[in-house]
Parts: structure tokens; sequence; C-alpha cells
């Protein structure tokens, strides 16, 4: 067993410089000797850090600007914030906003 709490990650920033998506791939793969790293980033499954917010729907079809509204914020799995004129339920199976 390694020292090293990241196994692969080596191998994805050498790859990352030249093919980002490779380098996400190889990271995600992680050592052949430990298996795959459970992923705490960049995914919305049990035990990872589940940070997101959710944007009006406009957002992505204009360029940044004030008036892009947040709908809701979630730190942890738990929401954080939750705009009054949002008309629907966001929940999770521990809370419901």
């Amino acid at each position: 067993m390694t020292d090293n709490p990241w196994p692969g990650l080596g191998k994805a920033l050498a790859a990352a410089s030249t093919r980002p998506a490779r380098g996400l791939r190889l990271y995600q793969q992680g050592d052949p000797a430990t298996g795959p790293p459970k992923l705490r980033k960049g995914s919305l499954e049990p035990g990872a850090d589940a940070d997101f917010v959710i944007l009006c729907p406009t957002a992505l079809s204009h360029p940044v600007s004030p008036k892009v509204k947040v709908i809701s914020t979630w730190i942890r799995g738990v929401p954080a914030f939750q705009s009054p004129e949002c008309k629907f339920t966001v929940s999770n199976s521990r809370q419901s906003v």
C-alpha cells in the first residue's frame, strides 16, 4: 500500500497538459493496485461533497450578467439557500426545501 492518498494523480496531471479529458479519465481510474478512488468532487452521489448551485433556466442562454438569478444553493448535500421566487420543490433523502 502506498502513502500517496491520490494514486494515479501524477499520470493524470501529465496527460492533462495535452489532453484534459484523458487526464481526468486516468485520475478516475486510479492505481491498478488500489482500484478507482472514491470521487468526492464532480459527482452527485452518497459520500461526495455535493456543493452546487441551481441557476435560472435562462442562465445558459445569456452572457454572465447581474440579471442571472440563483434559484438554490446546496452545500455538502444540504440546501443553504432557496429563492422565494422558486416555484418547485428540491429534495434529497435527508432534507427537502
